[in-house]
């Protein structure tokens, strides 16, 4: 087994991982590459695996340090050496645990995908941790706020030494920490249809409807998934739009433009990150190459009562219990 301890460069400073994290450049990067290149992955891999038990199953696992350095020796990206391994059966440790509910086949996809989120807020930081954690290889943050004391209750990259700094940027610096094997991108921006040039799959986590339209507008052109999400107060909701990405929200809107009750009724850090997981969940299936559970329908989650409705897509422009999920965050 290979040691993981600081060597080679990797280590800490100040308490931070600084020596390599790879930021990934769409512009520098070939997704295609030669057999002889995977091959040699897997000849470097081979020579640190072990056996990991998980329950009744065993797996051929490597470490993450183990992953970092072939990554560096070969000049190529972690999360490509991870999802060449998995092709492989050779497992990166910190996904072992998601197999079962996943085949290596699956993960290995989710390795290599690229998911773009749009707004890194209360929902976008709940999702970039999950989807950091679950092993999307590839992120594309894009917020232009920075964070603010009144974010505090419900976004989970703010501290008190965030406070006033980019939510993008400061999103992207702890994924260093939360996963070191994934890249990111952060874009101090508003969503622009080129920020959806090589993405897998959307994640709105915007928090105004007009943002939401011209983001399903860029998706539909380029006919990408959009995993929408918003919560207001106790409730929630998320839906998978795979076409006709513009039609549906606005029919999801329609009947709450301009209530006004959006900053009346508060954001509840639970329903954040129920929406947030159902989101990421939708984005797994559709990664791995299952159906997702949300595409034409409208999960509507009342946490106050302790409801979840699914509600076909026609006529969903809804007022729920007096109550609008206008905007998420």
């Amino acid at each position: 087994a290979a040691s993981c301890s600081p060597v080679s460069g990797f280590g800490r400073a100040k308490g931070r991982r600084k020596a390599f994290h790879y930021f990934w450049d769409s512009s520098t990067y070939s997704p295609f590459e030669s057999e002889d290149t995977m091959k040699e992955v897997i000849e470097l891999l081979v020579k640190h695996v072990r056996p990991f038990k998980v329950g009744s199953r065993e797996y051929t696992v490597v470490d993450d340090c183990v992953i970092l350095e072939v990554a560096r020796d070969l000049a190529l990206p972690p999360w490509k050496v991870a999802g060449d391994g998995l092709e492989e059966g050779i497992v990166p440790l910190r996904y072992a645990k998601n197999l079962g509910a996943l085949s290596t086949w699956e993960q290995a996809r989710i390795c290599r995908s690229c998911m773009l989120i749009c707004g890194c807020g209360g929902l976008g930081g709940a999702i970039v941790h999950l989807a950091a954690r679950l092993g999307f290889g590839r992120l594309v943050c894009v917020d232009p706020d920075k964070f603010v004391p009144s974010n505090a209750n419900r976004q989970w990259f703010y501290f008190s030494f965030t406070d006033g700094k980019s939510k993008a940027r400061s999103v992207a610096e702890f994924v260093e920490d939360i996963n070191p094997l994934v890249a990111v991108n952060c874009m101090e921006s508003r969503v622009s249809s080129d920020h959806l040039k090589g993405v897998d799959v959307v994640i709105d986590a915007l928090d105004n409807v007009p943002d939401r339209v011209e983001l399903a507008r860029f998706c539909e052109t380029r006919r990408l998934p959009l995993i929408h999400g918003a919560v207001r107060g106790w409730w929630g909701q998320v839906c998978t739009l795979i076409s006709e990405h513009v039609r549906i929200m606005s029919e999801i809107y329609s009947e709450s433009r301009g209530s006004g009750l959006e900053e009346e009724l508060g954001v509840m850090a639970p329903v954040v990150s129920i929406v947030a997981s159902i989101q990421v969940n939708e984005a797994v299936k559709i990664v791995a190459g299952q159906e997702p559970s949300y595409v034409l329908k409208l999960l509507y989650i009342d946490s106050e009562k302790g409801d979840f409705h699914v509600l076909p897509l026609t006529n969903v422009g809804f007022e729920a219990g007096g109550t609008s999920c206008k905007a998420d965050i």
